[in-house]
């Protein structure tokens, strides 16, 4: 789906408070915490397709995660967006799908207590709130990682699985999932029934205590019901995040690898605050 640049200017001074680095994709293991995350797309200019300028799509989610206990991570998404006139001919302020998460995270630490391994499984399910039809355009755009988030009239449920490690400097993660959606009436084609598989592979290298380098590569293969045709999209999102104290950030940008979603977008980025607790 994309190649990214990003940079950050929270966490440059030393904390008492490590946070976990943050990645564009999916966190399958994380603290507390309610942030508020900002990404706008530039689009192109495609009058065959109906976009008869550049444009820009504006999105606004409100995140929320709460560890019920050490191994079982609750998450809550509220995503909203807004298109301007030139992607789909009309411009739109609209809400994107609820998301719903629950997970289960075990970490297992070394002999030597240098480094942790653990794995994670979360079940996502995200709710047929995005009601307009420009919420197809809205998840093609970023589609290994906003698929769900913004496909119109539908209903996603989406498990996924992953391991990770954790050590003094670096940590990784690698995550696989499947997705099916119900689309509904305004969906892309005739099938409602869609079927998709996504990955992410994603290391950071840890500066500070409080400062991390982020690589990601998140990846999506749907049916037709999805994006009219067979399709893999993929791209590689490298992001920076910190934190001060309890407050985090971030910052990163998305630019697509596949030609699909490069006739659509050219870059994404984005800006993450949060709080945690």
């Amino acid at each position: 789906m994309k190649i990214a640049i990003a940079i950050v200017t929270i966490g440059l001074a030393a904390s008492s408070i490590q946070a976990a680095p943050i990645y564009v994709g999916e966190n399958l293991k994380t603290q507390n915490n309610i942030g508020l995350n900002f990404q706008d797309t530039l689009t192109k200019k495609d009058v065959a397709a109906g976009r008869t300028d550049t444009g820009n799509i504006a999105a606004i989610e409100l995140r929320a995660a709460y560890n019920v206990n050490e191994n079982i991570p609750a998450k809550l998404w509220l995503p909203f967006y807004m298109s301007s006139k030139d992607i789909t001919g009309t411009s739109r302020n609209a809400m994107g799908n609820v998301g719903l998460g629950l997970g289960w995270t075990n970490s297992m630490p070394t002999e030597s207590r240098e480094m942790t391994w653990g794995y994670s499984l979360a079940l996502n399910t995200f709710l047929p709130t995005s009601r307009e039809i420009e919420g197809n355009t809205v998840a093609a755009a970023n589609p290994s990682i906003d698929l769900y988030r913004y496909l119109t009239k539908t209903t996603s449920v989406a498990p996924v699985a992953g391991l990770f490690f954790i050590a003094d400097q670096f940590s990784g993660k690698a995550n696989m999932g499947y997705g099916y959606s119900r689309n509904g009436a305004s969906g892309v084609t005739t099938d409602k029934n869609g079927h998709s598989f996504t990955g992410q592979l994603a290391t950071s290298w840890h500066a500070m205590p409080s400062l991390h380098l982020n690589a990601e590569y998140n990846t999506v293969y749907a049916n037709a019901a999805m994006f009219g045709t067979k399709k893999y999209r993929h791209a590689i999102a490298p992001s920076v995040s910190g934190n001060y104290e309890a407050f985090t950030g971030s910052i990163y940008g998305n630019i697509p690898l596949d030609s699909t979603t490069r006739d659509l977008s050219t870059v994404a980025f984005g800006l993450n605050v949060g709080y945690t607790f």
